[in-house]
């Protein structure tokens, strides 16, 4: 696999603006509480672009069983480390 490109590391940097900021401020105007929408969208988005930009954007395997490891691990892993920030205290808000 190539190293992270600056295109993939610029689209990861933007997923995770958009899901630790632009997603929680839009749902709490409607109601929501921003911990529980921060730990919604952030692994979700994080894991979609880490397993898009590394198959699909650096190379062009597409939508293979790779991707969806990644995707799978990616978001298992950055779930894991929203839930211990946001509600074991590591980081309170």
């Amino acid at each position: 696999m190539p190293a992270f490109s600056f295109k993939s590391t610029f689209i990861l940097a933007g997923a995770v603006l958009l899901g630790t900021v632009v997603i929680p401020y839009a749902a709490s105007l409607a109601g929501a509480p921003v911990n529980i929408t921060v730990m919604v969208a952030l692994p979700l988005l994080i894991a979609a672009v880490l397993a898009g930009t590394r198959y699909v954007v650096d190379t062009d395997r597409g939508l293979c069983r790779g991707a969806l490891i990644t995707f799978a691990v990616a978001w298992a892993a950055s779930l894991l480390v929203c839930w211990l920030v946001l509600y074991q205290g590591v980081m309170p808000f």
